[in-house]
């Protein structure tokens, strides 16, 4: 069963959304975590934001889950939607099927992003990568 969690910056009010197919939803957040405190998040935004910042700004939570994998995208997507309607979004791309394959960036990104994490290690690729 999958879910979706939900990053708040407590600062400006942008949220992140994304999904796990973890049991302990804290491992996927110590994955971001880790990016963060590293400097090294595939979201420049989210990233940007954490320096900016700091740790405590940011709020963590479950705000879906028991998602059957099947209907994990579909979920997702629909929080970002929903996310999106009420204010920013720390999202580079919209959730979905090619979402992480050439899709629908956010922000003004090209598709120079896979460029850009070429050769890296992709220990925080993307939400759909768990």
């Amino acid at each position: 069963m999958g879910l979706i969690y939900r990053i708040t910056c407590k600062e400006n009010g942008a949220v992140y959304i994304g999904s796990t197919i973890h049991d302990l939803p804290s491992t996927r957040w110590g994955i971001h975590e880790y990016a963060l405190k590293a400097g090294r998040h595939s979201n420049r935004f989210l990233q940007s934001a954490w320096d900016t910042w700091g740790a405590e700004v940011f709020e963590w939570e479950v705000v879906e889950q028991n998602i059957m994998p099947s209907e994990l995208i579909q979920a997702e997507r629909d929080w970002y939607k929903k996310a999106k309607a009420e204010g920013e979004v720390f999202n580079i791309a919209i959730p979905g099927g090619k979402a992480w394959k050439g899709h629908e960036y956010q922000h003004g990104e090209s598709q120079t992003v896979g460029k850009r994490h070429k050769g890296k290690r992709k220990y925080v690729c993307t939400d759909n990568w768990f």
